[in-house]
């Protein structure tokens, strides 16, 4: 990369790289995500792109984590003055989930999933460890959290959300908003002992 450009310059660079690939993965497809395209777009040479990220499949990492990173800085917002988390709050931001979902794998078809988990490395994969690890934060900043919450099931309510959003095809259309707006309530009911409305 040429010597002018600066480390905010960089910053700025890559994340401008990450939401459009991340925009057209959403509207057109792993199929339409080309590293040319998305150079074309952020007005760069595609050798520029491959100083950021060595292969597309490295990319699309970058953007899992980088979704990832966007709604936690998200869920800050939902934070009251004392840094808790309401069971309202948590489900508004469930709800921010499920109409962002800025889950990658919600946007390829089965082979491209295929494909992209052949690519990755093991630890690129999320596992248990990670799940936990995410559900005891999540937990940890609940203003009423159970005594005995439930993050296994709530995680299992979460990865079914994002499986649905996935497959949409498979859900009786009218009734879909619906069936996930009690997964999400189903959700904070196992980890929280607010009632909410």
């Amino acid at each position: 990369m040429p010597k002018i450009f600066t480390e905010q310059d960089r910053e700025v660079l890559r994340r401008s790289l990450l939401d459009t690939g991340f925009c057209i993965l959403k509207q057109q497809g792993l199929s339409k995500l080309k590293i040319d395209v998305v150079a074309k777009e952020c007005f760069i040479a595609k050798g520029t792109f491959y100083r950021f990220f060595e292969s597309k499949s490295e990319f699309l990492y970058q953007i899992s984590l980088y979704e990832r990173q966007r709604a936690k800085d998200v869920l800050k917002t939902h934070l009251n003055s004392q840094g808790e988390l309401t069971a309202a709050e948590l489900y508004h931001y469930l709800c921010w989930l499920y109409k962002e979902n800025p889950n990658i794998f919600a946007y390829m078809t089965a082979d491209e999933k295929k494909w992209l988990l052949r690519e990755w490395p093991s630890d690129h994969i999320e596992n248990e460890s990670n799940d936990e690890q995410t559900m005891v934060m999540l937990i940890g900043l609940l203003e009423e959290p159970k005594k005995q919450p439930d993050w296994k099931c709530a995680c299992n309510l979460m990865k079914m959300v994002a499986a649905s959003l996935t497959v949409p095809e498979m859900f009786i259309e009218e009734a879909f908003e619906d069936t996930l707006h009690c997964l999400l309530r189903n959700i904070v009911a196992c980890i929280t002992e607010q009632e909410f409305s």
